[in-house]
């Protein structure tokens, strides 16, 4: 289990390289290929469907347009497969005991609940919750 947890933070990541600024002085790749032929698209993860779309719209001399859609792809790739590990982590959590008792917290869904059960050793091993929480 935690290695999808380990697979989807990546992937997350991943998109975010492609979509948001990577640091103050670079911004990211496909909004700043837009830029240069004077489309301009607001930032965050919630227009990612307008950037895309504006790839496809743009312009561009056909070199700039093949790069653009590779990115526009990654991008609508690496979200297809983010899709697909969360999905399978709300099912894992959703069928582990211990995950579910976990969402009843408050503030607690499904992802929270499968990390923490994948990362936390196996507490009959240990002789209270303090020497749990000791070793964590």
């Amino acid at each position: 289990m935690r290695h999808k947890h380990n697979a989807r933070e990546f992937l997350v990541r991943q998109q975010t390289q492609i979509v948001t600024p990577k640091a103050c002085l670079q911004h990211d790749a496909i909004r700043a290929h837009l830029g240069e032929f004077g489309v301009v698209i607001r930032k965050g993860i919630q227009n990612i469907g307008r950037l895309i779309e504006a790839c496809d719209k743009t312009n561009s001399p056909i070199a700039a347009h093949k790069a653009l859609n590779l990115l526009a792809e990654q991008l609508v790739d690496t979200q297809r497969k983010i899709e697909d590990l969360t999905a399978d982590v709300h099912m894992d959590a959703n069928t582990n005991e211990a995950a579910h008792r976990l969402q009843t917290i408050p503030g607690i869904g499904p992802i929270p609940a499968s990390a923490m059960v994948a990362s936390l050793p196996e507490v009959s091993d240990f002789k209270s919750g303090r020497d749990l929480s000791a070793s964590c």
